[in-house]
This record gives C-alpha cells, structure tokens and sequence, in this order.
C-alpha cells in the first residue's frame, strides 16, 4: 500500500491480505486504520486475522488461481486497492502478483518473485549485479 494515498473519498475500497496469521496482524491493523475495507485469505478458519478483518474467506494461501478469481469476483463488488501478503512461501508471494496483474494494480514482476523465492536465481542474479554474496551449493 501507498502511504500517501488517500482512501477516504472510496467507501468501498478494500484489501486483500492474503494469509490471517499473527504475522498479518499488522498490515490488517493499517489498513483499517486509512479506511481500508480488509479481506483475509487463509485455510485456518480459526487464524488470528480472521477475526479481526471486515471480511474473511477460507482459502489456502498456496491456492494461486483461487486467490485470483475470488479477487476477481471482489473487484465487482469493492474497489480492490491491493493484493499483499507478508509471508515468505512462493505461492502466497506468486498469486499476490498474479491477482494484482489481472486486476490492474501495481505489483512487484513475476521475475521479482521468482528471484526472492529462488536461492539458486537469487545468488546467480547477485553475482551478474555485483553484490557480494557467500557461495552456496
């Protein structure tokens, strides 16, 4: 999210936040604090976020092109201002810039989430750009 945005003139204006563990307790907690309607993603109906969001779908993290069409679907009903998600597993990182794409919405590329998520891409593109890294195998 932008910080400088101001979301007070949309209503309807949401976040997906996908994942509802403790770890996203803080970017729902920002987003309802700039007015943000906050829907949460998770497989664990009973997680942190789930009773703390506007809105809560039980939906895996790791379920790419669920996460895609249930944003998909949310865009006719709200305002759908991002797609975010804090964890550090592929899948969640991949259909936040999947969503994010087929919404319209700035989002970091694919080859960005392949290089954090990649160790062995990572090191090689680390190596071609010059920052010093320790070898691994």
């Amino acid at each position: 999210m932008c910080p400088s945005m101001d979301f007070s003139q949309k209503d309807n204006a949401c976040v997906v936040i996908i994942g509802g563990s403790k770890s996203h307790l803080p970017y729902i907690f920002a987003a309802k604090k700039v007015g943000l309607i906050t829907i949460v993603f998770d497989r664990d109906s009973n997680c942190p976020g789930e009773e703390i969001s506007n809105m809560f779908f039980k939906l895996s993290t790791h379920d790419i092109d669920g996460i895609v069409a249930r944003c998909v679907l949310l865009q006719d009903m709200y305002t759908v201002s991002g797609v975010i998600t804090c964890s550090s597993a592929t899948e969640p990182q991949v259909a936040a810039a999947k969503a994010c794409e087929k919404l319209g919405l700035r989002t970091v590329s694919m080859s960005t989430v392949q290089a954090a998520t990649n160790k062995k891409l990572m090191k090689e593109l680390f190596v071609k750009n010059g920052v010093d890294t320790p070898e691994w195998v």
